[in-house]
């Protein structure tokens, strides 16, 4: 039986007082939380007991704190919470979406977190002091000290088993984590068929349960939940979060603005470890958000919007930040990786690389697992293309565009399922640190020139059977050239225009332009001068741009 309604209001009746095998999911969904009577939780030492009744009032009192801030001054009210969020229909493929619609996001930290009674009064002692940093939780006793970590299911669905299999084994993949099924170890994690998707950070010892309900059978979400078991917050909960993203608090449904809050160094650690829009810890875009057509997230760096909130494999930086906290002392003989790679934990004479990178070091182009596409490739002064023209199915493609000094592509056309967060799309990693996810394109219209911060840009195109194409053209960047190529529509005005200085790193000015069609002829360098070319920018997109000196293109043809 479905578990419904308040996570705090369930077990009622005389039911909750058995757990018979065959009633085992009905008794585990109904029998979750704090009433005394549950039988599941008198096995159980440390994980839903009373103290959840205090740790309710604590964190109501700790999101009407953080409302006050920002104009919101009544008493914080979780019912009246799931009821209003629950009445939002869209899926952004997230935890999130599963637990608004089960009613219970409003009883819950960040969505899907159970706090504990000293992690709820640590939040509040943190709210009362300055907020710098968050990503793994700090301490030594929320660390599974003890290899592998034991699991148990509440629930003998096997396809349900099947897929909590599947992630535990992503994971294992990825770090040096181990898990044995029915381990016997009195410190485990118990995978129960509740209402929604939650678990909590750390252990916490005991039997700890992650809630794996009805729609959350996917292997991502599940490995979420457990990430968070192992000690992971929030990406977006980092002290360096507003460098990267910007909080629209107008879009937040009112009260709940205290899930967007940032934590002290005090209880976390970052590990030294950049931000990444990619990581699978990272909010969707429309995290609690009052109207699905508003974002409460948007990336300060408009390339990165749809990579944020994906839920299908651990990133990169998600691995290796566990494979800090626990598998520092697996590989004795540290290698030289570079790149951001590290000593693979699971083949300790192997790097660990970041995507689109491989070798023994780091310093080779990944291999695509489609066979004729991908590999090494150099830019020059003249245009070159990369397409997908001729791949059809699923397909992951890698090229590493190398110059002498940097690399400009150019991304033509695109034509892939245009999502809020990206499942088939062209990845482009174009900074200097190579370890988080690289801006992840599949909207149109895709026109815009991507510089990268030094010599190379890795180009990443994974796709299912039902993308389409794209289409890039890349060049290197020269000293001293005055301007470089930009495509315009044939008879077509741009728009949305945003203008660039040249640096005094590379002397070059760069034009970016959002196209409203796709034919295009080339505009080339020929001047510049105090006012702006009237023939093909049009009055509207010409106040966009403020400066004195106005770089001009024209036509070739």
């Amino acid at each position: 039986m479905r578990g419904t309604g308040m996570i705090s209001d369930r077990c009622q009746g005389e039911k909750c007082n058995e757990l018979e095998e065959e009633d085992e999911d009905t008794v585990t969904s109904d029998c979750i939380f704090m009433p005394h009577n549950c039988k599941i939780n008198a096995q159980n030492d440390n994980i839903i007991s009373s103290d959840y009744a205090e740790v309710r009032v604590l964190l109501n009192k700790y999101y009407e704190i953080s409302a006050r801030k920002y104009g919101t001054f009544h008493d914080y009210d979780s019912k009246k919470v799931n009821k209003d969020l629950k009445g939002i229909p869209a899926d952004d493929g997230t935890e999130a979406s599963i637990n608004r619609k089960e009613g219970i996001v409003g009883d819950l930290f960040e969505n899907d977190i159970l706090l504990t009674l000293p992690q709820v009064k640590a939040l509040l002692n943190e709210d009362a002091k300055s907020r710098n940093n968050r990503q793994a939780i700090r301490g030594k006793q929320y660390e599974w000290a003890q290899m592998p970590i034991s699991y148990y299911f509440g629930s003998f669905q096997v396809n349900w088993q099947n897929i909590i299999r599947a992630a535990l084994r992503h994971i294992e993949m990825e770090t040096c984590v181990r898990f044995r099924e029915n381990g016997g170890n009195p410190n485990h994690i118990y995978f129960v068929r509740a209402s929604g998707c939650w678990s909590n950070v750390g252990k916490i010892g005991g039997r700890q349960l992650i809630s794996i309900g009805y729609g959350c059978e996917a292997m991502g979400i599940v490995a979420h939940e457990v990430l968070h078991s192992l000690g992971l917050w929030h990406e977006q909960s980092r002290s360096d979060r507003d460098s990267n993203i910007r909080i629209n608090h107008i879009n937040i449904y009112p009260g709940t603005q205290g899930n967007f809050e940032k934590r002290t160094t005090l209880n976390t650690d970052n590990m030294k470890l950049p931000y990444d829009f990619g990581s699978l810890m990272h909010y969707g875009s429309k995290a609690f958000t009052i109207n699905f057509n508003r974002r409460t997230i948007e990336t300060r760096d408009n390339r990165y919007q749809h990579t944020i909130g994906q839920r299908e494999a651990l990133s990169f930086k998600d691995a290796k930040m566990i494979n800090l906290r626990y598998c520092n002392d697996t590989c004795k003989h540290q290698l030289k990786c570079y790149n951001g790679g590290y000593a693979n934990p699971n083949n300790c004479q192997q790097c660990k690389c970041p995507s689109g990178l491989s070798g023994v070091d780091c310093l080779s182009v990944e291999k695509s697992r489609t066979p004729n596409c991908g590999g090494e490739l150099w830019a020059n002064n003249t245009y070159q293309t990369i397409a997908n023209t001729d791949l059809h199915g699923d397909i992951h493609c890698v090229w590493r565009i190398r110059s002498q000094t940097r690399v400009y592509l150019y991304i033509d056309e695109l034509h892939l399922p245009c999502k809020e967060t990206c499942t088939s799309y062209l990845e482009l990693k174009f900074k200097k640190n190579m370890v988080p996810a690289g801006s992840r394109h599949c909207c149109t219209p895709a026109n815009a020139w991507i510089a990268s911060e030094k010599d190379t840009i890795i180009v990443i195109y994974y796709a299912s059977a039902f993308a389409d194409a794209f289409h890039n053209q890349y060049q290197h960047g020269v000293d001293g050239v005055c301007g470089v190529h930009v495509q315009q529509l044939a008879g077509v005005v741009a728009k949305n225009v945003v203008f660039e200085r040249a640096t005094a790193e590379d002397n070059i000015a760069r034009i970016f332009i959002t196209f409203v069609r796709r034919q295009c002829s080339t505009f080339t360098w020929v001047g510049k001068m105090e006012a702006i070319g009237r023939s093909w920018i049009d009055e509207a997109a010409a106040t966009d741009i403020i400066t004195t000196e106005l770089y001009v293109f024209q036509t070739d043809s």
